[in-house]
């Protein structure tokens, strides 16, 4: 992902390579700027939405032998 518009602070300018190069070493030294936090709720959510889809086994048959009630179509 690329953030080139809004969000930066007042004293760097988004179209200086520099201070863009300069706000990204001060980011991931920093923990207060949410670099780090913000990494790990997205990690957090993303194995939360995989152990979701690993809870169900989609080829196995789980109702062997059943007939439907109703017809679905």
């Amino acid at each position: 992902m690329k953030h080139v518009v809004g969000g930066w602070p007042i004293e760097f300018d988004p179209t200086e390579p520099a201070d863009i190069a300069k706000y990204e070493k001060k980011m991931y030294r920093e923990t207060s700027l949410g670099f780090a936090p913000a990494t790990k709720a997205m990690v957090h959510g993303a194995t939360k939405c995989i152990l979701q889809n690993n809870e169900i086994d989609l080829f196995q048959e789980y109702f062997a032998g059943e007939s439907a009630e109703h017809n679905v179509e």
